[in-house]
C-alpha cells in the first residue's frame, strides 16, 4: 500500500513538472506573438507594406508554433504586412483558446 501511494505521489509530482514546463512554453510563445505583431505594427506605422523575407521566416516559425496551418496560410500571404498581421491576430487568438481548453 506505501508503495501504491508513493508511485501516485511521484506521478502527480511528474504531471505537475510536465504542466509547469507546458505553461512556460505557452508563455514564451504568446510573448514571441506580441512581439511579431510589434514589429509588424512598426513596418506598418513607417509604410511599409510588405515584410522582408527573413521577417517572414522568422514570424512564420512563430505562427508555426501555434497552427500549421495558419504558417501555410502566411505562406500563401505573400509579404503583405496588413494579411500577416492578421494572421499573426488569428495565431494569438487560437492560442488562447488552446490555454482555455
Amino acid at each position: 500500500m506505501l508503495r501504491n501511494t508513493l508511485r501516485m505521489i511521484n506521478q502527480q509530482d511528474q504531471w505537475f513538472n510536465q504542466l509547469r514546463r507546458e505553461e512556460s512554453a505557452r508563455r514564451t510563445l504568446r510573448y514571441s506573438l506580441y512581439q511579431a505583431l510589434e514589429q509588424v505594427e512598426r513596418l506598418l506605422e513607417s509604410d511599409m507594406m510588405e515584410v522582408p523575407l527573413e521577417m517572414q521566416a522568422r514570424l512564420r516559425q512563430i505562427v508555426e508554433a501555434v497552427d500549421p496551418q495558419l504558417a501555410y496560410r502566411m505562406d500563401q500571404s505573400g509579404p503583405s504586412a496588413l494579411d500577416i498581421q492578421d494572421i499573426i491576430f488569428e495565431a494569438q487568438d487560437r492560442l488562447i483558446k488552446q490555454v482555455r481548453t
